[in-house]
């Protein structure tokens, strides 16, 4: 990146575009979202341990094949 700019003059100082790039995703990820969906007394499906099992047993040849 050869500069940018910034409040309206183009700048080529590395510090001073590596602060203002800095400044603005903090203020972008740092504000308080007070509207976001609250999961408190959402039940969900949970599986049966055989399921459980199911999720890390290698794929079988056949189901490979029947994939591809």
């Amino acid at each position: 990146m050869r500069g940018m700019l910034i409040d309206g003059s183009w700048v080529e100082n590395p510090s001073v575009i590596k602060a203002e790039i800095l400044q603005h995703f903090q203020s972008r990820f740092s504000k308080p979202h007070l509207l976001r969906p609250n999961l408190d007394g959402v039940s969900f499906n949970v599986l049966t341990s055989y399921q459980r099992e199911m999720m890390v047993e290698p794929f079988k040849e056949e189901e490979i094949s029947c994939a591809v």
